[in-house]
């Protein structure tokens, strides 16, 4: 189909509806089609601008990530960093829950990796051997996109048969925290035990080549051990 000459709507709008679309029907019901009719013009209109549904995706997932940024978070210490910069991405993903499995599906695109190298470089000066530094961002992922999912209706335990006396304690229990502080406590038990762990590592697997990438990791993130002002991550 050919592109019209002069686009009827902008690529920014464009994207902002197909945000609301998804976070209303979710990504079954998302297509140019019901894009085009939302935004009530023609489906060349749409494909003006993008000839393919998941390079609009791309894009909605990249104005969802957009308010991000790093380099404004706590440079003190690597468990202030994760914690506030986890708790960020968290916020920015639970406000649109259905793009969860796009973000579940895909690599990071390159215009995160900016973003990803800040944190790679922040950890390599803080000690953490090379082999294990994505391995935690893929943990940290799975957290918060898991803590994405079960923030909404699903919950992982309901109708509890009472003669589960302990499960039915434990249930009832989770229902008094709030999803935001779920995932806290779970970042915060994953960075304490990283903490426990990274000594471990540097003297089992040492770096080969400690300095390659801490160049663009900012001031020094040898601070006295613990959180410091992350206890106000979830104000913050």
């Amino acid at each position: 189909m050919a592109r019209p000459r002069t686009p009827r709507i902008s690529q920014k709008r464009l994207i902002r509806i197909a945000l609301r679309v998804i976070d209303k029907d979710g990504l079954a019901a998302f297509s140019l089609k019901r894009l085009a009719d939302e935004l009530q013009v023609h489906e060349s209109s749409v494909y003006h601008h993008y000839r393919y549904k998941h390079l609009i995706l791309e894009d909605v997932v990249r104005l969802v990530l957009s308010d991000i940024d790093v380099t404004t978070m706590p440079t003190g210490y690597w468990k202030d960093y994760l914690l506030h910069a986890s708790i960020r991405y968290y916020r920015a993903v639970v406000a649109h829950p259905n793009l969860v499995p796009v973000l579940q599906t895909s690599s990071h695109p390159p215009y995160t990796h900016a973003v990803e190298n800040h944190t790679a470089a922040m950890l390599f000066q803080s000690g953490f051997p090379a082999r294990y530094v994505v391995l935690i961002r893929e943990q940290l992922e799975s957290l918060i996109l898991g803590a994405v999912q079960y923030s909404g209706n699903i919950e992982l335990f309901t109708e509890v048969d009472v003669r589960h006396a302990a499960l039915v304690r434990a249930t009832r229990a989770v229902g008094e925290i709030t999803p935001e502080e779920r995932i806290f406590h779970a970042l915060r038990a994953f960075l304490d035990g990283l903490e426990l762990q990274l000594p471990l590592w540097q003297q089992s697997a040492p770096d080969p080549d400690p300095g390659v990438s801490t160049s663009s990791a900012g001031p020094s993130t040898q601070a006295a051990p613990g959180l410091g002002d992350s206890e106000q991550a979830l104000s913050g």
